[in-house]
């Protein structure tokens, strides 16, 4: 089994059977691209993911002043990019993604803080993920940003993309919040929708699991050091398969997937 220093994202399943059965190969998201090789959330780190091995890739979704969706994790561009904070208006100015119009992100850097090697490289937009991901049959995890303008609410502006590219069933709308997942629901219809966040303290017994079922969530990504092994179970019981973040490791790796296929005493 292959595991990639950057994966955050493990299926946690295994083949069933007998004498012989033995556990599939996990299915790798790279978060944020190969983040831990290049820039995060640009398509040099998505194209290495993919020849490194990944299945898809994990992008957060944001949107410009004037309503392009554009992939980036802080609600500013002062981390990623080269920006200044006396920068004219049109150029890369530090401060909030939703000030900035595409054309003027496009002139930050979102390279060069990560290696000389990555100068010059931009902030891509959602669709040049989306028409890559198509060319090399590749997912797409989305991270609805809850502090973007929109409040992650993006829907309506994601179906027209994926459709254009006939992905609209490669793209996981992975969801913070009960509105996050009935936007999603009412436009994404032939998208899966994730519950994304951390596994419930306690009282999710079946009235939890009856909400999110009612609501069209098809599965869960949750930060794995919060999950226990009765939450696994009871989803894995509702065939609700459990994504988990952050897993660097082969030990972590090896836990969760038996976690995930023991029953909780």
């Amino acid at each position: 089994m292959k595991l990639l220093g950057y994966l955050t994202l493990i299926a946690m399943v295994m083949v069933a059977g007998g004498a012989g059965a033995r556990p599939l190969s996990p299915f790798n998201i790279g978060h944020r691209g190969a983040s831990g090789s290049a820039p995060e959330n640009t398509m040099p780190a998505f194209q290495l993911a993919i020849s490194q091995g990944a299945n898809g890739f994990e992008t957060d979704l944001r949107t410009t002043s004037d309503g392009v969706i554009v992939l980036i994790h802080d609600d500013t561009v002062d981390r990623t990019t080269n920006c200044s904070s006396t920068a004219p208006v049109g150029q890369c100015r530090c401060g909030p993604v939703n000030a900035l119009t595409l054309a003027a992100l496009r002139t930050c850097d979102a390279g060069s803080w990560f290696g000389a090697e990555f100068a010059g490289t931009q902030v891509p937009t959602f669709e040049e993920a989306v028409a890559f991901a198509r060319s090399v049959n590749a997912s797409i995890v989305m991270d609805l940003k809850t502090n973007d303008q929109t409040q992650g609410l993006l829907g309506q502006q994601i179906l027209p993309i994926v459709q254009k590219y006939d992905m609209e069933t490669d793209v996981i709308a992975s969801c913070w919040n009960d509105g996050q997942i009935n936007n999603a629901a009412q436009y994404l219809k032939s998208s899966p929708r994730q519950f994304l966040g951390s596994q419930p303290r306690s009282d999710f017994g079946n009235e939890y699991f009856r909400k999110l079922l009612s609501m069209g969530v098809t599965g869960f990504s949750l930060n794995g050091a919060t999950l226990t092994s009765e939450f696994v179970y009871l989803a894995h019981k509702r065939l609700l398969p459990v994504y988990v973040w952050y897993v660097r490791s082969r030990s972590v790796c090896v836990f969760v997937r038996v976690r995930s296929l023991t029953r909780p005493p």
